[in-house]
């Protein structure tokens, strides 16, 4: 499990762990979690 920055493709964030950010600041969860 490797952690790394991803840009949110939602606000264009830089984030680690994208899929906690989206499901917590957009209430969404990403259909791509691997």
């Amino acid at each position: 499990m490797t952690m790394r920055n991803c840009n949110c493709p939602f606000c264009g964030e830089t984030v680690t762990i994208l899929a906690h950010h989206i499901e917590k600041k957009h209430g969404k969860t990403p259909e791509e979690e691997e």
